[in-house]
């Protein structure tokens, strides 16, 4: 039976393991629809310009790519989208990783916990978080396993609406974090 796959995408490092690993595992007759909203960092353009180059790359002619319009709602826009999608596809999936054990790079200030994603699993029984316990080293780790890890500096994570990571927000810290703790050097993307 044909599956209709949802994934919210942002051009970053989890949400681009999740497009290579579903791409590779999902049957012909499935549909991978890969859906960008924007956010606080404003990830269109540079998720829309990274998706081009890997569904050429990756020879990909199975996903589609749609750009959801969400009203601003703060940090409940994500469960909006999620509503949306659990009502329009079979499975809905979300790359949202563990937060780094280095408690010192960790946001003072954190919007979702551990329990929040267990809530959206109960609230909405399509939706697939399967990096929820996955650190961000080790999402890269699968990248080099996978000989794709030239796609890395092509992915975008910066908090912050800029052309160029910043390099002090939470994501671009926990970046920089998870390449030092593997041993690997950091590209900090485009």
């Amino acid at each position: 039976m044909k599956e209709k796959i949802a994934l919210l995408y942002s051009g970053g490092i989890d949400s681009t393991w999740l497009y290579y690993d579903i791409l590779r595992k999902i049957d012909d007759f499935d549909q991978l629809t890969l859906v960008l909203f924007n956010r606080f960092n404003k990830p269109l353009k540079k998720a829309i310009n990274l998706y081009s180059i890997l569904k050429n790359m990756w020879g990909d002619k199975t996903s589609t790519l749609e750009i959801l319009d969400v009203p601003e709602l703060g940090h409940k826009q994500t469960e909006y989208v999620i509503s949306n999608l659990s009502a329009r596809f079979d499975r809905v999936v979300w790359g949202i990783n563990k937060y780094p054990t280095d408690t010192s790079i960790r946001p003072k200030s954190i919007l979702y916990t551990v329990t929040d994603h267990t809530n959206a699993l109960e609230k909405y029984p399509k939706l697939s978080i399967p990096l929820i316990n996955t650190e961000k080293d080790e999402i890269i780790k699968k990248f080099y396993e996978h000989e794709i890890e030239e796609i890395l500096p092509l992915t975008h994570s910066c908090g912050s609406d800029t052309d160029k990571p910043c390099g002090i927000c939470f994501n671009c810290k926990e970046r920089i974090w998870a390449y030092n703790k593997i041993g690997k050097t950091l590209d900090m993307g485009i």
